[in-house]
């Protein structure tokens, strides 16, 4: 048996004919924005989470917040 014979079976068994029709377009279109919130909402808890300074210095208007701080003048 050959490997090309289990990709037949493979693409006849488990994937569909048509890979998008009408009907998941418009599912996927409805389901858009909360997916992007979704997202969102996941990358502000990676930055929350993580070493928060270091990333927010690079977001507009969040990072001009606190003024880098040099070690020569904490002496």
């Amino acid at each position: 048996m050959s490997l090309n014979f289990f990709l037949d079976i493979v693409k006849d068994t488990f994937l569909p004919k048509k890979p998008l029709g009408q009907k998941h377009a418009h599912l996927v279109l409805k389901w858009l924005p909360s997916a992007g919130l979704y997202g969102l909402a996941g990358a502000f808890l990676v930055i929350y989470v993580s070493e928060w300074k270091v990333i927010t210095k690079y977001l507009p208007f969040y990072g001009s917040r606190d003024p880098p701080s040099n070690k020569s003048e904490t002496k």
